[in-house]
């Protein structure tokens, strides 16, 4: 490309820019193919083809070359192809919040979360904002591992409560995220009230060998947790009835059925056992999660709506941290106060 356009002119061509050409590169940039991406846009081959050139004009730069595989995006065209993909999930979480706006609310955030930060802390945090902040509709998405930290830096979610693990540093990934410690976890061991181990007031870890269990699956962080801790305690792994990569329900329902040992976090495990036939071993291991935490790009940190959910976050994690019930449970969700008709932020 040449690279000595001038500003006036490569203002010019920007300022002409289109949705229509974001989407043919975020197409080009998944199928690898100039004759997939018309299809996919409805569009004949060459009128793809001039979209695409628009966007190498306008940016001064070739955006994809010719492979052995098909079309490849060259470093600038991977960088552009990423931005093209979060705005145009910005402008459709633009065209929800307007959706909202029209039937009263005022806010939409969209917050993804670990299976254990939903089942905890976002209870206190639901309840918190039913009271000082009605206008707020929450989408809440629940994904596991390094899925929730992309889809923050993608823009699929808007923040999330995720999990910093020690052997995946966050720099390494390219990511450019905002993360705020938030709890401390730890998983402990459950088995039915009738279960042999129950009686035992403590459990030497040699004694798990003799029971079957239900285990979390290889390679996620509780199984990797669970593992480290009999490893120093040099204890061989227990033989696992099931390999489970499901739900704390899913456990909870085959620790019930079948009698077997289980894992669980410590908090979900103290809520279980306070009203369900449920015993919490008292093991010498000590098995300790790495952290929850607050996750958001930092450009959007400071964004008025993400400021004031990072902080009722914050205030809430600490009461999950604490153990207290979470609020609705056996019963309704606190009724909001009364609020005046939401308008949209000017």
């Amino acid at each position: 490309m040449n690279g000595n356009a001038s500003p006036v002119r490569l203002d010019g061509l920007l300022l002409r820019l289109r949705l229509q050409h974001l989407r043919m590169l975020v197409a080009l940039g998944e199928s690898r193919s100039i004759h997939e991406a018309a299809r996919r846009m409805h569009l004949t081959q060459s009128a793809a083809s001039k979209l695409l050139g628009d966007m190498e004009r306008a940016f001064v730069a070739r955006l994809f070359e010719r492979g052995r595989l098909g079309l490849q995006a060259t470093p600038a065209g991977s960088a552009l192809v990423r931005r093209a993909a979060r705005m145009l999930r910005d402008v459709e979480a633009a065209r929800e919040e307007q959706q909202l706006f029209r039937k009263g609310a005022a806010t939409l955030l969209r917050v993804g979360g670990l299976p254990l930060a939903l089942a905890t802390v976002m209870p206190h945090v639901l309840a918190r904002c039913r009271q000082e902040w009605p206008e707020l509709v929450l989408q809440l998405r629940e994904a596991t591992g390094r899925a929730l930290l992309r889809d923050v830096e993608a823009g699929t979610v808007d923040c999330a409560l995720g999990r910093i693990v020690p052997e995946e540093p966050i720099d390494s990934t390219g990511m450019d995220l905002l993360l705020d410690e938030l709890v401390e976890e730890e998983l402990v061991a459950v088995v039915r009230r009738d279960h042999a181990l129950a009686q035992r007031r403590r459990v030497p870890p040699k004694d798990l060998e003799r029971f079957e269990w239900i285990t979390p699956a290889v390679g996620s962080t509780a199984h990797t947790t669970f593992i480290a801790a009999l490893q120093r305690a040099g204890i061989a792994p227990p033989r696992p009835a099931v390999e489970c990569d499901a739900s704390y329900a899913t456990i909870l329902a085959y620790i019930r059925r079948f009698n077997l040992a289980g894992l669980l976090p410590k908090t979900i495990a103290v809520q279980e056992a306070a009203t369900t036939p449920l015993r919490i071993l008292r093991l010498p291991l000590r098995m300790k999660l790495p952290p929850i935490a607050f996750v958001c790009r930092r450009d959007r940190a400071e964004a008025p709506e993400i400021a004031r959910l990072h902080a009722i976050v914050r205030a809430s994690a600490g009461l999950a941290a604490k153990g207290l019930p979470s609020p609705g449970t056996g019963g309704s969700l606190p009724r909001p106060r009364r609020a005046g008709r939401a308008r949209p932020p000017p």
